[in-house]
């Protein structure tokens, strides 16, 4: 008798090693195998198409994914594949920053090695200087895409009212009076001394230009 109760808790301890020690498989239950995660680097770079000057804060999304570049426009991913997701095939990829036409492509992901460098184009209209004087603003403006794509370049005056103490904006829309080529052109208005009673803020003036896609270019200059 003993030695048919040995045998059977060898068995029972046998059965046990060879389902490793797994009591789920060896119940009976369902099983499934947990999801085994493949991670793989990709590193890369991104630069102004027209400059090759590194592209700054771009936003990389890989197949969901996403990764920022640093101040000298490179950027570095651990990319993570699940065990359903073959490797070697191409994953949709999109780059945006600010003022630049957004970029798509497709990378194809492999164990190792993968790079992505970008061109990106430059969208804003530049702001490329200005001046103020005898109440004559002048600005140069150039874009990329031509000079045909600039929508409009404003200039904003700054008014002190001493009745309320208070400061206010004036925007007056430039007018094109010249063009230096097919990608620049020279623009001009009157910032009127006094408005309704209230005196321009010396030496400081904005100006703002902006495309026919809404991209827009502002800086503030004080005038000598």
């Amino acid at each position: 008798m003993r030695r048919y109760i040995f045998l059977g808790v060898f068995w029972l301890g046998l059965l046990w090693v060879i389902c490793g020690c797994d009591t789920d498989k060896f119940l009976g239950y369902d099983y499934q195998a947990e999801r085994v995660d493949h991670a793989t680097t990709i590193n890369g770079a991104v630069r102004n198409i027209f400059t090759e000057a590194p592209v700054a804060r771009v936003r990389i999304d890989i197949g969901g994914q996403i990764a920022f570049t640093n101040n000298r426009g490179q950027f570095g991913m651990i990319y993570q594949s699940g065990e359903d997701e073959a490797l070697s095939r191409p994953i949709p990829v999109r780059l945006s920053a600010a003022n630049y036409f957004d970029f798509d492509t497709v990378l194809v992901i492999y164990p190792r090695d993968n790079r992505l460098d970008v061109r990106m184009v430059y969208a804003a209209p530049i702001i490329q200087s200005a001046s103020l004087a005898d109440s004559i603003c002048t600005a140069q403006i150039m874009d990329y895409q031509g000079v045909e794509d600039i929508d409009s370049v404003i200039s904003v005056g700054f008014y002190f009212l001493d009745e309320t103490d208070s400061v206010f904006s004036h925007r007056i829309l430039m007018g094109q009076i010249d063009t230096i080529d097919d990608y620049a052109a020279v623009y001009r208005s009157i910032i009127p001394d006094s408005l309704n009673g209230a005196g321009l803020i010396r030496p400081r003036y904005n100006i703002i230009a902006v495309d026919k896609s809404g991209f827009r270019d502002e800086i503030a200059f004080f005038s000598k």
